[in-house]
């Protein structure tokens, strides 16, 4: 429960972080939070409860990237028993989700009010999952996004890769980075981006700096080699990739290989939040 509650805490300060968070915790695609807030009102009967209800909610993909799914909506509800008004109110606000997330509303089955949406919702509109971020931490150099970019780019199945950040500072490998967004064929996935980039680079070291692929030959110096040598994968999400500079490996290892680690299956769900304060 504690860390639960600083969960919910730092969504309200940082959403998108905190998606990010949960959605590597539990290795899922997209992430829903959900804020549903109660609070019960003077109705004029004694025998009626009556509730104001606020539901806030914004959703991100693994990268956290915002699905533009942004739910914010307030309503009355009264019922005999405060009990039963809040339960209401919870469905009415997993319907309001729904609906966002799917363009569901409702089976026309036995419910004559309900019709079925002709538009797909936010999943089929805005979730991409050929377009994957790709982040190299700790480039305290330009040559080093260079180096790397020139690698990603020759990696089977990259359609095409655009460096959209970065954050170069001298002498602070903490705070630089530099990130892409490489949008991959639709018979690839993340986990064969993250394999093939190392198994690439550990070819170029092997090689001392030729590769051919798809019948092409690339050279690299012996100084981008001994660079290449630094960069180790960290971690894989179902839409990210990171990999980070290990400088003094970059100097004085010979021979190195990269080693990938959490090799795991791609697991495409939807986790959705729901933070509930009920107050009278």
């Amino acid at each position: 429960m504690e860390e639960y509650n600083r969960l919910a805490e730092r969504a309200r300060g940082d959403s998108m972080l905190a998606a990010k968070d949960v959605a590597q915790r539990y290795n899922t695609d997209i992430l829903y939070l959900v804020w549903l807030k109660t609070k019960q009102v003077p109705s004029g009967q004694s025998d009626i409860c009556k509730i104001h209800v606020r539901i806030e909610g914004e959703g991100y993909d693994s990268a956290g990237r915002d699905l533009g799914a942004g739910l914010e909506k307030t309503w009355m509800r009264s019922r005999n028993d405060c009990e039963d008004a809040v339960v209401d109110a919870e469905k009415e606000a997993a319907n309001n989700v729904g609906r966002v997330l799917t363009a569901w509303h409702g089976s026309t089955s036995g419910c004559p009010d309900c019709t079925s949406g002709r538009r797909g919702g936010v999943l089929e509109r805005r979730f991409d999952e050929t377009l994957i971020n790709l982040r190299l931490d700790g480039v305290t150099e330009y040559e080093w996004a260079e180096i790397f970019g020139k690698v990603v780019n020759t990696i089977p199945g990259v359609v095409e890769a655009k460096q959209y950040g970065s954050n170069i500072v001298d002498n602070n490998p903490q705070a630089s980075y530099v990130s892409w967004r490489v949008r991959i064929s639709t018979n690839s996935d993340t986990f064969r981006l993250q394999s093939l980039i190392i198994k690439t680079i550990e070819r170029i070291v092997a090689s001392g700096g030729e590769i051919t692929l798809n019948d092409t030959r690339y050279r690299y110096s012996a100084a981008e080699v001994d660079m290449l040598k630094g960069i180790k994968f960290i971690r894989t999400a179902s839409l990210e990739v990171t990999f980070v500079i290990d400088h003094q490996r970059a100097t004085l290892c010979n021979n190195c290989k990269l080693h990938s680690i959490n090799k795991r299956g791609v697991l495409s769900q939807i986790y959705i939040i729901l933070w509930s304060q009920i107050s009278s």
